[in-house]
């Protein structure tokens, strides 16, 4: 069933390159195609496809993708790229610390808890490199934007799951 799904995958993936069509369509619509053929045995081969894909896959994604990075784009404009950073953390971060502050998803938490969730909440690389990915190779945004935005997702990964633990020792220290 495995080769099954590799085939599929391949064929959809080739197909969509040759429509000229972003290749994640294609490795949707594989697995949608998966799911409809093997309803029952799912669960089976879904285990393995999550093998495959986090350890094959999407690390392959992943170096295609920085290798389209420009580090002059990162040197030549710093204080835009600090700008895209506090952009991620204000955009997805914020809404999720008031949330959690004033909702909730569990339970109400204090400002402390709420602002740790909300820095691991906007960590966003993957969906960043999918979309400056289709917008560069379009036209509709210049490389050098996509590098800088893709940098700034990779630092919100790097930085933000850091920030949220340090303010968890500094909150545990205290109390």
């Amino acid at each position: 069933l495995m080769r099954v799904v590799m085939v599929i995958l391949t064929g959809l993936m080739a197909l969509s390159a040759v429509l000229d069509l972003d290749m994640v369509l294609g490795a949707f619509a594989a697995g949608v195609i998966v799911r409809a053929l093997a309803p029952g045995n799912f669960t089976m081969i879904e285990g393995e496809l999550r093998t495959l894909g986090f350890s094959f896959l999407i690390p392959l994604f992943f170096v295609t993708s920085g290798m389209t990075i420009s580090p002059g784009a990162v040197t030549t404009h710093p204080f835009l790229l600090v700008s895209f950073i506090g952009a991620i953390l204000l955009v997805r971060g914020l809404p999720i610390v008031v949330l959690e502050r004033f909702h909730g998803t569990v339970e109400r938490v204090n400002w402390a808890d709420a602002t740790r969730i909300g820095l691991y909440s906007a960590t966003g690389l993957p969906i960043i490199v999918a979309v400056t990915g289709l917008a560069s190779s379009t036209g509709i945004i210049p490389t050098w934007l996509a590098s800088l935005l893709v940098v700034a997702g990779a630092l919100s990964v790097l930085l933000f799951p850091l920030l949220s633990f340090l303010l968890g020792r500094a909150v545990g220290k205290r109390d």
